[in-house]
C-alpha cells in the first residue's frame, strides 16, 4: 500500500496509522465511517467537523476485516485514488473537492466516485448489512457552511441507519470485552502463576457513564 510518502511530517495533532490492510484503510476511507465521524466529532466553526480519534476512531466498531470483497474494493480505491492524483497532478484535497462537485464529469473523477461507490457497498456487505439501500448522489451537508455544503455520499437516511446500527455493535463488542476482561481476571491462577490482567479494551463505550 502506498498512502503517504515515507518522508511524511505530520503536525503533533494528527495520528498515523501504519497497515498493511487495505480493509482497515478502505473502512476509514468510506461514506460509512465519514457520517459516523461526523456524528460523533465535534464542531470547528462554520468550516464544519473536527475529526476526533477518542470519540470517532476508538468508539468505531470495524467490520470483518479479513473479508475479501472489501480488501479487493479498498486495493481498487486506493488504486484509482493514486491515478488520478498522478495524472490530474492534484492533491487529496482538491480531488475530493472534484469529486463533490456535481459539475465536473471529468472520466478520471467519474471513476473515482465510481470505486468510492463500490467501497461503501463492500463496508456494508462487510457488515452483513446488505439490506439497506445506500442511495449515492450529491447531498448537502447541514453542519457545513452554505457554499461549501454539497458532498458525493450516501442519502442521509442510509447515515442514520448506519448509526443507528454502529451504535448497537458499539454496545455490543464493549459489553463483550467487558465480559471477557472479567472472566480473566476472576480465572483460577494456572500453576501458581498469577491471572493475566484483562486485555485493553478494543473499543469505547458510547454509553459509559449512563445508567443500565
Amino acid at each position: 500500500m502506498n498512502c503517504c510518502t515515507s518522508n511524511l511530517n505530520p503536525p503533533d495533532s494528527v495520528k498515523v496509522y501504519f497497515t498493511s490492510s487495505y480493509s482497515f484503510f478502505g473502512v476509514l476511507q468510506s461514506s460509512i465511517h465519514v457520517a459516523w465521524g461526523r456524528w460523533r466529532s465535534s464542531s470547528k466553526g462554520i468550516s464544519g467537523k473536527k475529526y476526533s480519534t477518542a470519540s470517532a476512531l476508538d468508539t468505531f466498531p470495524m467490520p470483518d476485516l479479513e473479508n475479501a470483497e472489501l480488501e479487493s474494493a479498498a486495493e481498487a480505491y486506493n488504486t484509482t485514488r493514486e491515478d488520478c492524483l498522478k495524472n490530474m497532478s492534484i492533491g487529496i484535497t482538491e480531488l475530493f473537492n472534484a469529486a463533490n462537485n456535481p459539475k465536473i464529469t471529468d472520466p478520471l473523477v467519474n471513476q473515482y466516485r465510481a470505486r468510492l461507490v463500490d467501497l461503501d457497498v463492500a463496508v456494508c456487505k462487510a457488515y452483513g448489512w446488505s439490506d439497506l439501500d445506500l442511495l449515492h448522489d450529491y447531498y448537502t451537508q447541514e453542519d457545513l457552511s452554505e457554499d461549501d455544503s454539497i458532498r458525493f455520499s450516501i442519502s442521509p437516511e442510509a447515515k442514520d441507519q448506519f448509526i443507528s446500527r454502529l451504535s448497537v455493535l458499539n454496545r455490543k463488542k464493549h459489553d463483550e470485552e467487558l465480559e471477557l476482561a472479567e472472566k480473566t481476571l476472576t480465572s483460577p491462577a494456572k500453576r501458581g502463576r498469577r491471572p493475566k490482567a484483562a486485555p485493553n479494551q478494543s473499543v469505547t463505550d458510547l454509553f459509559a457513564g449512563e445508567g443500565t
